[in-house]
């Protein structure tokens, strides 16, 4: 019994220790500047130990303060048609064997976000590793229960792709489901039911790498038209669904 209840605390103790973001309850409230402040910062005291060490200093003499480890934070602006900035964008990565966020049983190792000059939340981007097509039927399932059937936009980025919207509150949420074989992307055929997404029989990709999006509803359309500058997961982001 004592083993039982050791094991118990053991994971009770990994779920409290674990920073992942939820996002199932994410709050477009959310302060985007302190989220990656801290991993900001890291960065910043591992080049300056850096300099310390090419001026004589050891490992050592850094005790507890060495950083050996980080994740990378890129910011870059985001620009309008006119090349004026419209907003920040932060990139993450994580570092390996773990995650950054999770929705369900979903998890996510890459997560972009962007705020406005005023420094709202504009959007967010989470995008998974390759996974079975199971994760992404799970996921679909619980967002139409929870927000109802979804709409569906057929778009191109290099090949064909879907994009899942559902209308929750002040927030929208975009799904994309990209199939890989290994060598590029693959497009593939989904059916919409009232209670879940699956993939046509026979049509089954070995993996899917899903993309995540939450949208401010208050930044949709602002979104829309003034976001032309995109890289990596933002190409996907198609809000052209109405």
């Amino acid at each position: 019994m004592k083993k039982y209840l050791l094991i118990l605390l053991l994971f009770i103790l990994a779920c409290k220790t674990s920073d992942e973001l939820n996002l199932e309850g994410f709050d477009v409230n959310f302060n985007i500047q302190a989220f990656y402040s801290k991993d900001i910062e890291k960065y910043k005291n591992f080049l300056a130990q850096q300099k310390e060490t090419s001026n004589g200093k050891t490992k050592k003499d850094f005790e507890s303060d060495l950083v050996e480890e980080f994740r990378t934070v890129q910011v870059d602006n985001v620009y309008n048609s006119h090349d004026e900035i419209t907003g920040i964008q932060y990139d993450m990565n994580a570092l390996p064997k773990e995650n950054l966020a999770y929705y369900k049983k979903m998890h996510f190792g890459e997560i972009s976000m962007i705020k406005s000059v005023e420094e709202d939340f504009m959007a967010l981007a989470a995008s998974t590793k390759n996974e079975s097509t199971k994760n992404f039927e799970n996921l679909s399932k619980h967002l139409i229960s929870k927000y109802g059937k979804p709409k569906a936009f057929k778009a191109k980025f290099f090949e064909k792709y879907i994009t899942y919207y559902w209308e929750a509150g002040d927030k929208l949420i975009l799904a994309t489901p990209i199939a890989r074989n290994g060598k590029n992307v693959l497009s593939f055929k989904m059916t919409i039911t009232d209670d879940k997404i699956t993939l046509a029989k026979g049509d089954e990709p070995p993996k899917v790498k899903t993309i995540f999006f939450i949208v401010n509803q208050k930044y949709k359309e602002f979104l829309k038209n003034n976001m032309t500058s995109r890289s990596g997961n933002w190409v996907y982001l198609n809000l052209n669904y109405q």
